[in-house]
């Protein structure tokens, strides 16, 4: 049996990680609007330098939630969405540097998906845009596309499943 994994935003950390270290199990990878690092790049250090992590007051080792209104949300049941299930993120997980064996390497299919409305993660577009082991698309959205755009999101979900 063989996986897709999907990440969104810090979701890439997540799945590179998980693909490298087990990219037998894995068929395919699909990043939406996320972080690809490469070996020894953190969260922390792909971001851009204006982007601003607070913690949580009292608790040095949480990041504050990132506020809806950064992400450019328009629909407000969206921005609702959001508000209520948004919360604090363990500031670990943001500042300790990726591990990477080269097992990811033997993954064949990767997809990039890019929300443009605004683009927020166009380095990593613009990095995988022109290599021909990777599918590139881009929706007019936000971060969010799930939430935002969720048939047209599906519809490329399913052209990623081998």
């Amino acid at each position: 049996m063989y996986i897709v994994l999907v990440g969104n935003s810090y979701g890439g950390m997540v799945i590179t990680g998980v693909a490298d270290r087990v990219p037998e199990k894995v068929a395919s990878l699909v990043y939406l609007d996320a972080f690809v690092p490469e070996n020894g790049q953190s969260c922390f250090s792909l971001l851009p330098p204006e982007a601003n992590l607070a913690t949580v007051p009292g608790e040095d080792w949480l990041a504050a939630p990132i506020p809806s209104a950064s992400f450019g949300f328009k629909r407000p049941e969206v921005i609702a969405l959001w508000e209520g299930k948004s919360a604090p993120h363990p500031l670990g997980t943001l500042t300790q540097p990726l591990q990477l064996t080269g097992g990811i390497g033997r993954i064949r299919q990767k997809t990039y998906i890019l929300g443009t409305d605004p683009a927020r993660f166009t380095q990593f577009y613009d990095k995988v845009k022109n290599d021909p082991a990777w599918t590139v698309h881009t929706l007019p959205c936000a971060t969010f596309m799930q939430l935002e755009m969720p048939y047209e999101l599906t519809a490329i979900l399913l052209k990623a499943i081998p």
